[in-house]
């Protein structure tokens, strides 16, 4: 029962990451319940209620926040978004807003939810139940998880080592991410997602097991001027330049032909644990609504040229693990390497994925290709006292960008000059220090820093190459 962070939540997998520990160290019997739960009356059926409630204030020195980038004032920035911290003088007339200092208090930090236990002749049966104001990031584009709705955050069921439902994808590795404030996408280089899917554990000898998982197979990337919703989203102070909207499964222009399978290895030892993760990801462009396009629908998208159907095999592996050091101190670190994981490795806003090029007219060029990412991790967490500890965090994530002015990523009129793909990331660096007090069990009070730094294809216009992020988190969390 070990899940990933969750894309907008992750005070509610803090609470479930509890509650599971309850569970996953219990052997209830049958007329006795698990420490924390209580028996239902009348079955054999273990109860726990779960949740927490608190806020984060949230304090930014530095360029984030883009006022004049499309969709950006309808975020709540309690998410930081890596693709969204413009680079210097990016948005033009607009750039003496950035620098400036932003604050303000999160509204999306609540959970509740429900995990019970029942014996039974085939091993126990394990349901998770967690609702919380965020998005579980399912078919949804990049952003939705900075809107605050209710949503089921994550809800599956087990029996023995058979599990279904929506839990943390099997390719990533929660256990070898360091404790954080951030909710999501402040680590450089680390992967996971939330994904329904069925899974089955084999456990053998010495703490060595084997899982396999078929799970959502969630397309995502970018198009030139063709397919997807915000056009012009990555500069649209500027009107018409770099058309790259975004787009996946839940979009215009998604889909996947197979699901994500995806194998484990993972060794358990007194030391700590190692895995070793491989997974095959299809990625699938496709039209499946106003294909014939108009620029009344999507002004400058389209073009009444026809939208392709590409079908792209990628895949990754993820190489992760922790070291226990002294008393309760832990080294975690982890690798990965992929081409097209899209939302698995969801920092670089849709370029990671199923690239898709046009010619200037909006019909497919022809040309198209996967992105190929790879990325590094490690942490390590210090306990002060039994109450007091501290992480510190840094990672580097790197993204292959073959865009040439012929796919269509480019600004008009420069005719493939150096203008063309400055929109594009090529690299990201991250580091994160924080302080976590727990005065009492179930109590968490803490402050957090993290720098974030987003290394974008060079421009001739003095826009620069680089955006930074100086966030400071501050928390009060209450679990129940």
């Amino acid at each position: 029962m070990k899940l990933t962070r969750n894309l907008g939540l992750g005070m509610a997998l803090g609470t479930l990451t509890a509650a599971g520990a309850l569970l996953a160290v219990a052997q209830p019997a049958a007329a006795q319940a698990p420490p924390g739960f209580f028996q239902v009356p009348g079955t054999q059926t273990s109860l726990l209620i779960t949740g927490s409630v608190g806020t984060r204030f949230i304090g930014d020195f530095g360029n984030f926040g883009n006022p004049d980038q499309s969709g950006a004032g309808q975020i709540a920035n309690d998410v930081l978004i890596p693709f969204l911290i413009p680079v210097r003088h990016e948005i033009g007339a607009g750039a003496n807003n950035n620098g400036r200092f932003q604050s303000h208090f999160s509204n999306s930090n609540a959970s509740f939810g429900f995990i019970t236990n029942t014996p039974t002749a085939w091993g126990p049966l394990e349901t998770v139940l967690i609702l919380g104001t965020g998005n579980n990031g399912i078919n949804s584009l990049f952003l939705n998880p900075a809107f605050p709705t209710t949503n089921v955050i994550v809800g599956f069921g087990s029996l023995g080592p058979f599990m279904a439902g929506l839990n943390g994808s099997l390719f990533g590795d929660s256990d070898a991410d360091s404790e954080h404030i951030e909710p999501f996408g402040w680590v450089a280089g680390e992967v996971g997602a939330l994904q329904p899917g069925f899974r089955y554990t084999w456990k053998g000898p010495g703490g060595f097991s084997i899982a396999g998982s078929a799970e959502l197979g969630n397309s995502y990337g970018l198009a030139a001027d063709s397919i997807g919703m915000w056009n012009n989203f990555f500069v649209s102070g500027q009107t018409n330049i770099g058309p790259a909207p975004v787009w996946n499964s839940s979009s215009l222009g998604g889909g996947a032909t197979i699901p994500d399978l995806v194998l484990r290895a993972r060794l358990d030892q007194p030391w700590g644990h190692i895995t070793l993760a491989g997974i095959l990801h299809n990625s699938s462009s496709s039209c499946s609504e106003n294909c014939g396009g108009s620029a009344d629908n999507f002004p400058g998208a389209l073009g009444g040229g026809p939208v392709p159907n590409i079908s792209a095999l990628g895949g990754g592996i993820n190489l992760s693990g922790h070291i226990n050091t002294w008393g309760r101190d832990s080294l975690k670190a982890g690798f990965v390497w992929g081409q097209g994981l899209g939302s698995l490795m969801g920092e670089w806003g849709g370029n990671d994925g199923l690239v898709i090029g046009n010619n200037p007219n909006g019909t497919w060029s022809g040309a198209s290709y996967l992105g190929e990412e790879w990325g590094v991790h490690a942490g390590y967490t210090h306990f002060w006292t039994d109450q007091l500890r501290s992480s510190v965090t840094v990672g580097y994530a790197a993204v292959t960008n073959n865009n040439p002015c012929g796919m269509g990523f480019c600004i008009p009129g420069t005719n493939g000059g150096p203008l063309a793909n400055i929109f594009f990331d090529n690299s990201h660096f991250s580091l994160e220090g924080n302080l976590i007090w727990s005065p009492v069990p179930k109590v968490d009070l803490g402050v957090e820093y993290v720098y974030f730094q987003r290394n974008t294809q060079s421009s001739s216009i003095g826009w620069g190459t680089k955006g930074r992020d100086n966030r400071l988190s501050v928390e009060s969390v209450f679990h129940f």
